[in-house]
C-alpha cells in the first residue's frame, strides 16, 4: 500500500478503532509507504493506535503520526502512535501527541531495529517510554529530536 499526501484520520468525534492498528494494520509480508501523509485520531484496544507494523513500513517526507491512542495493558502491548514488530524507516517525519496506557507513547519497538532520520518524536505519553519503548534490539537515530515526552514510570524519552 502506498499513501501519498493522504490521511487516515478518525473524525467527527468517531475515531477509527480496532484491536490493533487503529489506523493502519500492515500485516505479515506487506509493504506500506506513507509520504507526506497524516495518521491521526485512531484507537487500538491493544497495540498500534495509529499504525501496527508487522512487515515493512516506510514513513517519508513530512508525514505526521499524531493524536492516536493504544489502550493495551498487557506485557508487549502499547505503541500509541506506532507499534513496530519488523522493518521500519522514518525520514523527515513527526510522531507527536500520542498516548499509550502501557508502554511506548510514540513508538513501541518489539524485536526490531528501525531507523529514524531527521525526525521528531515529541509530546507523547505512556506508562514507560514516553517517546520510545525498545524491547530487544537497537534504534538508529540520525539528526533527530526526542523532546517533551512523558512517562509515569521510567524513560520519559526512551526506555
Amino acid at each position: 500500500m502506498h499513501v501519498q499526501n493522504g490521511s487516515v484520520i478518525g473524525g467527527d468525534g468517531v475515531p477509527n478503532t480496532a484491536s490493533r492498528g487503529g489506523g493502519i494494520l500492515n500485516d505479515s509480508g506487506g509493504t506500506t509507504t506513507l509520504s507526506g501523509s497524516t495518521v491521526s485520531y485512531n484507537i487500538a484496544n491493544t497495540s498500534g493506535g495509529g499504525i501496527y507494523n508487522w512487515a515493512t513500513l516506510e514513513i517519508q517526507a513530512g508525514s505526521l503520526i499524531s493524536s492516536n491512542e493504544a489502550f493495551g495493558t498487557e506485557e508487549e502491548q502499547g505503541g500509541g502512535g506506532i507499534y513496530n514488530d519488523d522493518t521500519m524507516t522514518a525520514t523527515r517525519t513527526t510522531t507527536s501527541e500520542n498516548r499509550s496506557s502501557s508502554d511506548g507513547g510514540g513508538i513501541y519497538l518489539y524485536e526490531a531495529s528501525p531507523t529514524l532520520d531527521n525526525g521528531t518524536v515529541s509530546g507523547n505519553f505512556a506508562s514507560g517510554g514516553g517517546g520510545f519503548y525498545i524491547l530487544g534490539r537497537d534504534l538508529s537515530l540520525d539528526n533527530s529530536e526526542i523532546i517533551s515526552n512523558t512517562a509515569t514510570g521510567a524513560g520519559g524519552g526512551i526506555l
